[in-house]
């Protein structure tokens, strides 16, 4: 098998190559779960409805322009998720598939964000912010935990206060 044009150019240079801004992908039903084992059922119920979040990515699409100023919806990035290539979207879905796939990418190392972690800073409720972002710093620690020497997941931080941040 030829190598791409990244692990070529990956071979020639005397340094790693880290990639500082990779992203995952989440599966709703797995992060649900946690977010049910982190803050119970009644916050996954609330995560779900959207109540909490100044943005709802479905919402976006249905509301009127004067909702979406009125509620400060944003608007899903339409980036964001890989197309055209079912092994690219996989890989950005499937940790060992992700860790396999590095050298063909030309990197050494993968600083990872969670997928929803952009979004999670957004919700207006302290109890369901805080549960809902242990619950994706513990699933993405599960995630990668196997993986831990090349790939290495960022912790979500909701930062809406000092105190807040610390806990």
């Amino acid at each position: 098998m030829s190598l791409s044009k990244s692990a070529r150019i990956r071979e020639r240079l005397p340094h790693p190559v880290i990639d500082s801004d990779g992203h995952t992908r989440d599966f709703d039903h797995l992060f649900e779960q946690y977010i049910a084992q982190v803050g119970g059922a009644q916050v996954l119920e609330q995560y779900k409805r959207g109540h909490s979040y100044t943005f709802i990515v479905p919402g976006w699409y249905k509301a009127t322009a004067e909702e979406r100023q009125d509620h400060r919806i944003v608007r899903p990035a339409w980036w964001g998720i890989p197309s055209g290539r079912a092994l690219d979207l996989a890989t950005a879905k499937l940790p060992k598939l992700l860790y396999e796939r590095l050298p063909e990418a030309g990197l050494d190392v993968s600083v990872i964000f969670a997928g929803e972690a952009i979004n999670l800073g957004m919700i207006n409720d302290q109890e369901i912010r805080a549960a809902v972002c242990r619950a994706s710093n513990q699933m993405h620690m599960d995630m990668f935990r196997k993986y831990g020497d090349r790939i290495i997941p960022v912790a979500v931080v909701p930062a809406h206060s000092p105190a807040e941040a610390i806990a």
